[in-house]
């Protein structure tokens, strides 16, 4: 039984799934957390504070601290990697993949379809 090969094109769209998750997991790396720390566009310094808004209003009563939201950004760097290596790693999967033809039978399969 040969393998069928995928459509060019096909295959340059899993590497391209795989370069986009590479270029997540180097975004939270590299950029996110290092930057600004803003509040609804206002860049914060250390000792700022920050009101929550909610849908309905503006400003609430919670607020939050310079040094929260900068932890709170960072925190959320090793979820955007994980999401980074989940899409790299489909696109892996799909580029592997891509010689097998959803139509395809096996030597077993195709004794039993020739018997009956």
């Amino acid at each position: 039984m040969t393998r069928a090969t995928a459509p060019r094109w096909q295959q340059a769209l899993n590497l391209a799934l795989v370069v986009v998750g590479v270029l997540v997991i180097a975004y939270a790396g590299l950029v996110m957390g290092r930057g600004a720390v803003t509040c609804r566009g206002v860049e914060m310094a250390p000792g700022d504070v920050c009101h929550k808004s909610s849908y309905t209003q503006l400003q609430t009563a919670q607020t939050q601290t310079y040094e929260q939201r900068l932890e709170a950004t960072r925190s959320q760097r090793p979820i955007v990697a994980i999401g980074g290596v989940l899409v790299a790693g489909f696109g892996l999967f799909l580029f592997r993949r891509g010689g097998t033809s959803r139509g395809a039978v096996s030597s077993d399969e195709q004794r039993l379809l020739e018997h009956h």
